[in-house]
């Protein structure tokens, strides 16, 4: 955001739905240099995203020249529904891809599938009762105006769902180069044997745990 403010012909106004999501436990920095704001909103027990419920005045007021919001959120089917009321071009963010799941059969014990029913039907209530959100999330990616995909596979998945395109990749990655410099100037052997692992087979994981 910070990047794209830096434009002189953009001026960028970035809204958040929610200060973070109740399971990311680290603290939020917005950074600075562009406008950003931060949204009422209200909780919707057993959905996972938040109803913005000052949102489609918001942008009605403001009547931007393009729209472009993150998927699935419920704040991006509204936002689509605002920018056709205003007849301004939609953009759809996304960076979902398709994926299976790769499940291990010794896992399915008879204990173990007991333990699975309940969350199972959970689920499967959820889906029903929250059907139009779920739908209206891929009605929005079928009939955007543009895609903003993270890369060739999140193509794939939009395209999957219908959607026409045009099709542009951000760059949901980081900056190799910058830290394949730094590796250059650092005794690999040295820091191995500092951290006591100069004989290991190390496997380094970047990310967060997710159930």
């Amino acid at each position: 955001f910070q990047q794209l403010s830096a434009f002189e012909d953009i001026k960028l106004t970035v809204y958040y739905g929610s200060p973070k999501d109740g399971h990311r436990l680290w603290d939020v920095n917005f950074g600075s240099g562009y406008e950003y704001v931060l949204l009422p909103h209200i909780a919707i027990p057993g959905y996972p995203y938040k109803f913005n419920h000052t949102w489609w005045t918001e942008l009605r007021r403001q009547r931007y020249d393009v729209v472009i919001a993150s998927e699935n959120e419920l704040g991006c089917q509204i936002a689509f529904w605002a920018s056709k009321a205003m007849n301004a071009p939609f953009i759809v963010w996304s960076e979902q891809i398709n994926y299976d799941i790769i499940r291990d059969r010794r896992e399915y014990t008879f204990l173990s599938c007991l333990n699975k029913i309940l969350p199972f039907l959970g689920r499967k209530l959820s889906d029903i009762a929250f059907f139009p959100f779920h739908y209206g999330a891929t009605y929005v990616k079928r009939h955007a105006d543009a895609c903003i995909a993270a890369g060739k596979k999140t193509e794939e998945h939009l395209r999957a769902l219908g959607s026409k395109g045009p099709f542009f990749h951000h760059g949901s990655t980081i900056d190799t180069e910058t830290f394949s410099a730094r590796l250059q100037q650092q005794d690999i052997q040295a820091t191995r044997q500092t951290l006591g692992i100069d004989n290991a087979t190390v496997i380094l994981s970047v990310s967060y745990l997710q159930k």
